[in-house]
């Protein structure tokens, strides 16, 4: 390494695991334990005040030179085609992260239809075709404006391959899903104004509309900020300090203090557990975490969003609860509240897990801030409601 490049102890650290390239001989999780033992060690060199440079000489020393690993590697595979085969299986399953990432999806998914399911509602309710092809197509081609798509197609099947391509594609998907739904809400809304005195053509309007939200929202979790979370860097993970585990303490504990405090009897407290609510929110940390291979602290504001976005997708499915029973006013509120739930729950586990990340991490490595977003799709939700509300109470033409 030149002396005038600056150190990165990412890159360093997956030099001296390249070097353990004979994937006969060394299985994935061979690698895996290594590099958890290395960073274990770099951490509590660095927290005792060494440089990071330093630190990763010393505790690559402390492990031995990798053609010795090699050497202790050979004499324990060398003539054992059945490891040697399994080693070279366990590297393709997780290059690829497919397997991994797909059961993400699957219990991501799982998770999302059981909170809908539990809430009685219905999987046709978020089914659009028009939804679908509006968001997906949006997306594409603002993505093709942004970015070749064989540049993009290879960003992608490097991050399956388990590389660490730049995380700049992902990001531009994300956002541009981010986009298209709102803009798919957006066009959907238009529709519902323009129907205002032909009640029977709001409700195929403002499901596009609304569906368009959480397929843009959906897409900007699977297509952006898992991927994105996948390549990551980890940095330089700090030790957990006392301030931000007191802060997660009291986040998680001050609602049920506070409920318990206005209500002794806990009928308040019974009102904020919504099990549906923490499957839907617990989704999208899911899908996020599935995406990475090994947690760290840098990663931990990828998965917050994560919370946030499925938080968002469980109220809008609240939502369209609500608008299916419309001809049900006494119901409407007690919909409405319940529809705010996940919102609470992403906003603490979000808080939680952001407060846990602590202070460190460039800010190229933060993901997408969603609170732009997040506005526009509750102005959107409250316009829609109002206008529904209104064409309903008007006298019949």
């Amino acid at each position: 390494m030149s002396k005038d490049s600056p150190f990165d102890l990412d890159r360093e650290l997956a030099r001296v695991l390249a070097a353990l390239g004979d994937k006969k001989l060394v299985g994935r999780g061979c690698l895996d334990e290594l590099e958890a033992h290395l960073r274990d060690e770099l951490d509590d060199r660095i927290a005792a005040g060494e440089a990071p440079e330093q630190a990763f000489h010393k505790a690559c020393q402390a492990f031995g030179a990798p053609e010795a690993l090699l050497g202790e590697y050979a004499t324990l595979y060398a003539g054992n085609r059945r490891a040697q085969l399994r080693n070279l299986v366990s590297h393709v399953l997780d290059e690829r992260q497919a397997a991994k990432a797909l059961i993400g999806l699957a219990l991501g998914a799982a998770f999302l239809l059981l909170g809908l399911i539990l809430e009685g509602g219905h999987l046709s309710s978020v089914l659009s075709v028009t939804s679908f092809f509006l968001v997906t197509g949006a997306a594409v081609g603002m993505t093709m404006l942004h970015s070749p798509p064989a540049e993009v197609a290879r960003a992608y099947a490097a991050a399956l391959k388990g590389d660490a391509p730049a995380t700049g594609a992902f990001r531009t998907v994300g956002r541009n899903f981010l986009n298209a739904g709102l803009a798919g809400a957006l066009i959907g809304f238009v529709q519902v104004v323009r129907s205002i005195r032909e009640p029977e053509q709001i409700g195929p309007a403002l499901a596009i509309a609304i569906v368009s939200l959480i397929y843009g929202f959906l897409g900007y979790l699977v297509f952006g900020l898992s991927f994105e979370a996948s390549v990551a860097p980890r940095g330089d993970a700090a030790p957990m300090r006392l301030k931000h585990a007191a802060g997660a303490a009291i986040l998680l504990a001050a609602l049920p203090a506070g409920c318990l405090w206005l209500d002794f009897g806990g009928e308040r407290l019974r009102q904020f557990v919504n099990v549906p609510a923490l499957l839907i929110v617990a989704a999208g940390v899911l899908v996020v975490a599935m995406f990475v291979r090994r947690v760290a602290k840098a990663h931990l504001p990828y998965l917050a969003n994560g919370a946030l976005v499925t938080g968002l997708v469980g109220a809008i499915f609240h939502f369209i609860h609500v608008l299916e029973n419309l001809d049900k006013p006494k119901t409407w509120f007690v919909g409405l509240s319940v529809a705010l739930l996940p919102l609470l729950y992403s906003a603490l586990v979000a808080g939680v897990l952001r407060s846990a990340a602590g202070e460190r991490g460039a800010a190229e490595r933060k993901p997408q801030a969603l609170l732009p977003y997040y506005a526009a799709t509750v102005a959107v939700l409250a316009a829609s409601i109002t206008i529904v509300i209104y064409a309903i109470s008007l006298p019949p033409a």
